[in-house]
């Protein structure tokens, strides 16, 4: 199906598709939390938060925490200051990244053939951290598109960045292939009508 003519486009999420970043996610949100006095389970992090807008999940986890949005503007301030450490703990751990190898073979292999066919990167995560592993391992010339959670108003399960992704590129939704992990990627992915391949398990 990959070297079909049928298809012109292919979409691939970032953390658990492209990268195996679910450890370092956690790392730096457990470290980040920690400067604050919250403790963060990884069995929560890994079954509650993977996959969802920090946004969504850091208001979770805060409300757990007994941190309560009484004073909105407040507790807004403090999700940001959180995410702001947590990027920062990220950035400065980039070893802790592996790429998958099936998908990035994938993407080479696209970018030396004729009839290549367009990418793009959809990922709800934030810019500094989407823009800091594209550098760091040299994927940013892979992508002729790149959407993150700053690009969408509406974050996965919702589909909205994936219909961005075909009308850039004037694309029919079947003339495309996504690629996706987490449940709810997979949930936004499964609402278009374009074809899903789920990435499931990464060899150590």
């Amino acid at each position: 199906m990959l070297n079909s003519e049928k298809i012109k486009l292919l979409i691939f999420d970032m953390d658990g598709t492209l990268i195996d970043s679910a450890y370092l996610n956690y790392y730096s949100y457990y470290n980040a939390l920690k400067e604050f006095n919250i403790e963060l389970d990884k069995d929560y992090y890994y079954n509650e938060c993977f996959g969802l807008h920090y946004k969504i999940f850091t208001s979770n986890i805060l409300k757990l925490n007994n941190i309560l949005d009484k004073n909105k503007a407040e507790f807004d301030e403090l999700v940001e200051k959180i995410h702001i450490r947590k990027e920062e703990i990220y950035l400065e751990n980039l070893n802790l990244v592996n790429v998958h190898p099936f998908v990035l073979e994938t993407l080479l292999d696209n970018n030396n053939k004729n009839n290549r066919k367009y990418t793009a990167l959809a990922t709800t995560a934030s810019p500094n951290g989407v823009y800091g592993i594209l550098k760091e391992f040299q994927l940013d010339k892979l992508f002729d598109l790149v959407l993150t959670g700053n690009d969408i108003e509406k974050k996965k399960p919702d589909p909205e960045i994936f219909f961005k992704c075909f009308n850039h590129f004037n694309v029919e939704e079947n003339e495309s292939i996504i690629f996706e992990d987490s449940e709810v990627g997979l949930k936004a992915a499964n609402q278009t009508n374009a074809w899903v391949i789920k990435i499931e398990k990464w060899s150590k």
